[in-house]
């Protein structure tokens, strides 16, 4: 039971706020303050009337109302249940302000679920909430990143921080422009729509370059499913934008329904159905941007000068057995790192090439990758081959048997080297393992980065499914909630 509150306690705290504000409104919400510039209402002239509109069916008492500093202001007291429209007329100039006496007594303005007494109060504590929350995921993700920065969890944290400022901001807004709970939604979801259609132009251009490198490796690399993905994700990212926009297009053909209600359902409903939609491609685009951070952090990292080992992940050799720019820059990679550790401490590190042989290959990566080492100066006493490996998996698993048994009962410190993009897949599968390992990667073409990103994006999605489904559960959530509270204060009770 403790473990199960303990996980659900941002909820908890959720509905203490949500149950405050609705205990205060109860205590306080009986009386209402109105205060709004004359230019806003939409009359001149400090004189003005006050008269109830017709369509009023509750009642409110008007305990004062003057004018002050260009304001009108009005002091408002719950009197029955009911719409009261107040007109406000000053020469030929009126309008109309609305307000609610609910059930509890609580008056809102503008709307059913608009404004009331203590709303600030509850949106600050709301704002306070995202705050907390989002010092919370930074002091995890700090934790995480300590622990290992291999981890697809890592991604997750950097994509759900962005996602939860942009919520912040939404709430600023709803607290300086449109207080209440259907205003607080609408902004949030307006947030992310701005967001989407804010990055579009950029995800279009990157969209466009992502296929550009696709085929420019395609053309070097051969065409496979794996080399594709970045098209397929740049077809998926405009699709998210174009998408959402689609329910919109539908709206009009709604508007000629002719019941009324059916007809706002309709309207409202693909306008929301569009919301969702936009909510959903900005979390997917926080989490690729989360993507290319924690790859880049992975990339630069440099491991601590006290390597006992260094495991050299192999790839393709050429048809005449020696190594290839791309396994040679790994192995460039591996000496520059011993030998930095060995200026700095004289402490002299074993290199562990891994790799098996291909069919198309004369001997082993692994062969091929201690004759070069040899021909660096490297004795042969400091080598370990493991020539049985056929993927990065095996890589790690077999060269850390040989580690145990090269040291015996000591714990080894280990790094590896691979291509700078490749870093954070070797790291995370390391990691999976139980292997402490720490990553160095050589510089490579940049056409090979966007495959790489592509690859980490769809394998986080992958990983953490449960959080991406409650995320998405949220979101659908808000929606119809908000639209739920739209369709009632502006069809059921208009």
């Amino acid at each position: 039971m403790r473990r199960f509150i303990y996980r659900i306690r941002f909820l908890l705290l959720l509905v203490l706020i949500c149950l405050s504000g609705y205990l205060y409104a109860c205590l306080f919400g009986g009386t209402y303050t109105f205060s709004k510039s004359l230019e806003n209402i939409g009359i001149s002239g400090d004189a003005y009337e006050l008269s109830l509109h017709p369509e009023t069916d509750g009642k409110l008492e008007i305990t004062d109302h003057h004018i002050e500093n260009g304001k009108l202001v009005m002091e408002l007291k719950a009197v029955e249940e009911g719409y009261i429209g107040i007109c406000i007329t000053s020469g030929e100039d009126k309008a109309t302000e609305h307000f609610y006496v609910h059930w509890n007594g609580i008056i809102t303005y503008d709307s059913y679920f608009g404004d009331y007494t203590g709303s600030i109060l509850v949106q600050s504590l709301l704002i306070l909430y995202t705050v907390i929350m989002i010092l919370y995921l930074i002091c995890k993700f700090i934790a995480s990143m300590k622990k290992s920065i291999y981890q697809y969890r890592n991604v997750l944290y950097v994509g759900i921080i962005i996602f939860a400022v942009f919520i912040l901001f939404a709430e600023c807004i709803s607290l300086a422009i449109d207080r209440g709970l259907i205003n607080l939604l609408i902004e949030i979801e307006g947030a992310f729509e701005l967001q989407v259609r804010l990055t579009s132009p950029v995800v279009v251009i990157v969209a466009v370059l992502v296929a550009v490198s696709n085929i420019t490796l395609m053309r070097r690399e051969g065409i496979t499913w794996r080399n594709m993905l970045a098209i397929f994700l740049g077809i998926l990212v405009c699709a998210g934008i174009v998408i959402p926009m689609l329910p919109e297009g539908f709206v009009s053909s709604a508007l000629r329904i002719e019941n009324r209600e059916v007809r706002a359902a309709v309207g409202l409903g693909l306008l929301f159905a569009g919301d969702l939609l936009y909510s959903v491609t900005a979390y997917l685009e926080e989490l690729l941007i989360g993507t290319v951070v924690i790859g880049l952090v992975a990339a630069k990292h440099k491991p601590k000068p006290d390597k006992d080992y260094i495991i050299i992940l192999g790839c393709q050799i050429r048809k005449d057995g020696t190594l290839p720019n791309l396994l040679r820059s790994r192995v460039d990679k591996a000496l520059e790192l011993a030998r930095k550790q060995e200026e700095l401490n004289s402490h002299k590190a074993v290199f562990v090439p891994s790799g098996g042989q291909g069919s198309d290959e004369v001997i082993a990566e692994a062969e091929a990758i201690k004759n070069y080492l040899v021909e660096q100066g490297i004795e042969e006493s400091r080598i370990i081959v493991e020539d049985r490996s056929t993927s990065t998996e095996e890589n790690f698993k077999l060269s850390y048997e040989l580690i145990k048994k090269d040291c015996k009962d000591r714990d080894p410190k280990i790094a590896f080297s691979t291509t700078n993009y490749h870093v954070l897949r070797s790291g995370i599968i390391a990691n999976d393992a139980g292997i402490k390992a720490e990553g160095a990667g050589s510089k490579t073409k940049a056409y090979f980065w966007i495959n790489a990103f592509v690859r980490e994006f769809i394998a986080t999605l992958v990983s953490e499914w449960k959080t991406h489904l409650h995320v998405t559960g949220y979101l659908t959530f808000t929606c119809v909630l908000a639209f739920v509270l739209y369709y009632v204060t502006n069809v059921v009770l208009s």
